[in-house]
Protein backbone atom coordinates (compact mmCIF):
# COMPACT_ATOMS: atom_id res chain seq x y z
CA UNK A 1 0.00 0.00 0.00
CA UNK A 2 1.20 3.38 -1.09
CA UNK A 3 2.52 6.07 1.44
CA UNK A 4 0.01 9.24 1.55
CA UNK A 5 1.49 12.31 0.02
CA UNK A 6 2.96 14.57 3.23
CA UNK A 7 4.77 17.77 3.31
CA UNK A 8 6.77 18.55 6.70
CA UNK A 9 7.02 21.42 8.86
CA UNK A 10 10.55 21.94 10.02
CA UNK A 11 10.72 24.69 12.47
CA UNK A 12 12.17 25.14 16.26
CA UNK A 13 9.06 26.89 17.63
CA UNK A 14 6.16 25.30 18.58
CA UNK A 15 4.16 28.52 17.51
CA UNK A 16 5.59 29.02 13.87
CA UNK A 17 4.92 25.68 13.58
CA UNK A 18 1.53 25.55 14.96
CA UNK A 19 0.81 28.78 12.90
CA UNK A 20 2.18 27.03 9.91
CA UNK A 21 -0.32 23.53 10.26
CA UNK A 22 -3.22 26.02 10.77
CA UNK A 23 -2.45 27.83 7.59
CA UNK A 24 -1.88 24.79 5.23
CA UNK A 25 -4.15 22.60 7.50
CA UNK A 26 -7.10 23.66 4.28
CA UNK A 27 -4.75 21.89 1.98
CA UNK A 28 -5.58 18.30 1.46
CA UNK A 29 -2.31 16.98 2.28
CA UNK A 30 -1.04 15.45 5.64
CA UNK A 31 0.78 18.05 7.06
CA UNK A 32 3.67 16.61 9.46
CA UNK A 33 6.01 18.73 11.64
CA UNK A 34 9.79 18.12 13.17
CA UNK A 35 11.41 21.04 15.62
CA UNK A 36 14.94 20.76 13.74
CA UNK A 37 16.68 18.91 10.52
CA UNK A 38 17.29 15.74 12.51
CA UNK A 39 13.90 15.33 13.77
CA UNK A 40 13.02 16.27 10.11
CA UNK A 41 15.66 13.79 8.44
CA UNK A 42 13.99 10.71 10.31
CA UNK A 43 10.34 11.54 9.68
CA UNK A 44 11.29 11.98 5.94
CA UNK A 45 12.74 8.59 5.40
CA UNK A 46 9.43 7.11 7.16
CA UNK A 47 7.18 9.12 4.77
CA UNK A 48 6.32 10.24 1.59
CA UNK A 49 7.56 13.83 1.67
CA UNK A 50 6.63 15.96 -1.36
CA UNK A 51 7.33 19.12 0.26
CA UNK A 52 9.71 20.61 2.51
CA UNK A 53 9.34 23.81 4.50
CA UNK A 54 12.02 24.71 6.61
CA UNK A 55 13.78 28.03 8.69
CA UNK A 56 17.55 28.50 8.05
CA UNK A 57 18.73 28.62 11.67
CA UNK A 58 17.61 25.81 13.78
CA UNK A 59 19.47 23.67 16.51
CA UNK A 60 20.71 20.64 16.13
CA UNK A 61 20.54 20.35 12.68
CA UNK A 62 19.78 23.55 10.27
CA UNK A 63 17.90 24.10 7.25
CA UNK A 64 21.20 24.40 5.57
CA UNK A 65 22.49 20.90 7.13
CA UNK A 66 19.04 19.39 5.97
CA UNK A 67 19.27 19.83 2.63
CA UNK A 68 22.47 18.57 2.33
CA UNK A 69 21.36 15.68 3.98
CA UNK A 70 18.51 15.33 2.18
CA UNK A 71 19.99 15.72 -1.26
CA UNK A 72 23.45 13.88 -0.74
CA UNK A 73 22.09 11.35 1.53
CA UNK A 74 18.89 10.94 1.20
CA UNK A 75 19.21 11.02 -3.00
CA UNK A 76 16.28 13.33 -2.76
CA UNK A 77 15.44 15.98 -5.02
CA UNK A 78 12.21 17.10 -3.55
CA UNK A 79 11.56 20.44 -3.27
CA UNK A 80 12.38 22.86 -0.22
CA UNK A 81 10.82 26.25 0.85
CA UNK A 82 13.14 27.84 3.50
CA UNK A 83 11.19 30.40 5.60
CA UNK A 84 13.89 32.81 7.28
CA UNK A 85 13.81 36.46 8.28
CA UNK A 86 17.39 36.36 7.07
CA UNK A 87 17.11 34.56 3.48
CA UNK A 88 19.40 37.54 1.39
CA UNK A 89 23.01 36.68 2.58
CA UNK A 90 21.75 32.63 1.09
CA UNK A 91 19.93 33.73 -2.11
CA UNK A 92 23.13 35.62 -2.65
CA UNK A 93 25.52 32.52 -2.07
CA UNK A 94 26.23 31.23 -5.33
CA UNK A 95 24.79 27.64 -4.15
CA UNK A 96 23.75 24.88 -6.44
CA UNK A 97 20.27 24.27 -5.10
CA UNK A 98 18.15 22.46 -7.05
CA UNK A 99 14.02 22.95 -6.30
CA UNK A 100 14.97 25.70 -3.11
CA UNK A 101 12.76 28.42 -3.00
CA UNK A 102 12.73 30.99 -0.06
CA UNK A 103 10.02 32.74 1.41
CA UNK A 104 11.06 35.92 3.97
CA UNK A 105 9.32 36.32 7.34
CA UNK A 106 7.44 37.80 8.20
CA UNK A 107 4.71 36.50 5.49
CA UNK A 108 0.90 35.78 5.62
CA UNK A 109 -0.45 32.83 5.70
CA UNK A 110 -2.00 33.22 2.27
CA UNK A 111 1.21 33.91 0.80
CA UNK A 112 2.56 30.83 2.05
CA UNK A 113 -0.40 28.80 0.97
CA UNK A 114 0.37 30.37 -2.58
CA UNK A 115 3.74 29.31 -2.40
CA UNK A 116 2.87 25.62 -1.63
CA UNK A 117 0.20 25.39 -4.19
CA UNK A 118 2.96 26.76 -7.03
CA UNK A 119 5.66 24.01 -6.07
CA UNK A 120 3.17 21.13 -5.50
CA UNK A 121 -0.16 20.79 -7.12
CA UNK A 122 -2.96 20.20 -3.97
CA UNK A 123 -6.65 20.61 -3.72
CA UNK A 124 -8.22 22.71 -1.13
Amino acid sequence: MAKAKSLIVVDDDDDIREIFVNALSKLKINILEAANGEEALKIIKKNNIVLIISDLNMPVMDGVELLYEVRENLKSSVPLIFTSAYTDNLEKRKLEMTNVSFLKKPFTDEQLVNKVKEIILVNE
